[in-house]
């Protein structure tokens, strides 16, 4: 169960500020974020004022033509599932991800180490330090007709955390584990529900197959084989649904965004427990910085839910780590990404950015996370 704090409130009331403010473009950044608690960084901050501001008239009957040959159509890297192509196109993308998770949390706060093995009354034997979490993604889209674009995500992934074991006799030793290959295909399709000259809404009609592996094994601490902990496996286990929808208008100068996106777990999986449901709200800017419309920044604000695990892989010990417990799998988080979109003279396109939190709120105990970066590589055919 989520934990529903005034201040978990006052952070979601603050996303949808920023979201009115995308449709306004009149809000400076010192008014959007007065009075909440989101703080952003000097580099945040300028961006913020880039992106926002005031967006000049177009006259009216001025919009044709206003989407095509700009950068700004994809939305900033860590989104997917925001953009469709025209009958018999096709794109291939490359996209790199890694984030960056390091130290304890228990709800909102920082812990240490010894606190985390303490938690709960528990007395963990071992205790996460940090992970590293790095996708590379090829992304197949195609599209039969102009409403309707298919797509296809296979990726790799390596999944590596650094632990701090405790020993019987009161020393202390650390050790690092390692869990790499594909994980879960994505997949589906992307439907054009609405466009015109200067918006468009894009529903994702998405699915995941569980082709990831949940029982690779490992030495675990005493030496013994044993499979990996719960956020070290390749994959879920379980198909999954991903519906989502996107909505952006143009203008002269830059987009304006909002995404939906879910994953919701359909069964549980053949080891007896089913991973996170996750919800996602995002609203983005972007603003174009060169007259021929081949370089903009981003700014998004993103809101994301997650659900503990239900059920247990009776194959794991609750009481040695805490990654072994499915009721300390779930959260919340607000994030802030910046980034920038450039279009190169082939008419392919670069896509790069960086998010960390400025907020979040774990179930029981787990690694905060500190930052993540998206990058990307595509071009359409």
């Amino acid at each position: 169960m989520f934990h529903r704090t005034p201040f978990f409130y006052s952070i979601i009331g603050s996303l949808f500020l920023f979201s009115s403010s995308l449709l306004q473009g009149q809000e400076t950044c010192q008014e959007l974020f007065n009075g909440s608690y989101i703080q952003l960084t000097n580099i945040g901050r300028e961006l913020c004022n880039l992106v926002l501001q005031d967006t000049p008239e177009e006259p009216a009957g001025h919009h044709h033509g206003l989407k095509s040959g700009r950068t700004d159509t994809h939305a900033p890297a860590g989104l997917m599932g925001d953009h469709a192509h025209g009958k018999g196109e096709m794109m291939v993308e490359y996209k790199y991800m890694n984030m960056y998770m390091g130290g304890s949390r228990a709800g909102h706060t920082a812990i240490s180490t010894a606190a985390a093995r303490m938690f709960d009354g528990n007395m963990f034997m071992v205790v996460p330090e940090a992970m590293t979490m790095e996708m590379h993604m090829t992304h197949f889209m195609w599209a039969p007709s102009d409403e309707v674009t298919l797509y296809v995500m296979p990726m790799w992934v390596i999944n590596t955390m650094d632990h701090t074991l405790f020993a019987m006799g009161g020393g202390t030793s650390t050790f690092r584990k390692t869990n790499a290959g594909f994980s879960d295909l994505p997949f589906g399709g992307l439907w054009k529900m609405r466009e015109d000259d200067s918006s468009e809404m894009i529903v994702n009609f998405g699915f995941s197959a569980p082709t990831g592996d949940i029982d690779n094994t490992t030495a675990n601490a005493m030496g013994i084989q044993g499979e990996f902990p719960y956020p070290m496996r390749l994959g879920k286990g379980s198909w999954t649904a991903r519906p989502g929808i996107t909505w952006k208008s143009y203008s002269p100068t830059g987009v304006r965004g909002i995404q939906l996106q879910s994953d919701i777990v359909l069964g549980a999986n053949d080891q007896g427990y089913s991973v996170s449901d996750e919800y996602r709200a995002d609203a983005w800017i972007s603003r174009l910085l060169d007259e021929e419309q081949n370089t903009a920044a981003t700014l998004r604000v993103e809101a994301s839910w997650k659900s503990n695990y239900r059920g247990v892989d009776a194959d794991l010990n609750p009481a040695m780590v805490p990654t072994a417990r499915p009721d300390y799998r779930g959260g919340e988080w607000i994030n802030l990404g910046y980034g920038l979109i450039h279009s190169l003279k082939d008419g392919s396109r670069l896509n790069f950015e960086i998010v960390h939190p400025v907020y979040q709120h774990l179930e029981g105990v787990q690694l905060e996370t500190d930052w993540s970066l998206s990058a990307s590589w595509s071009k359409a055919f």
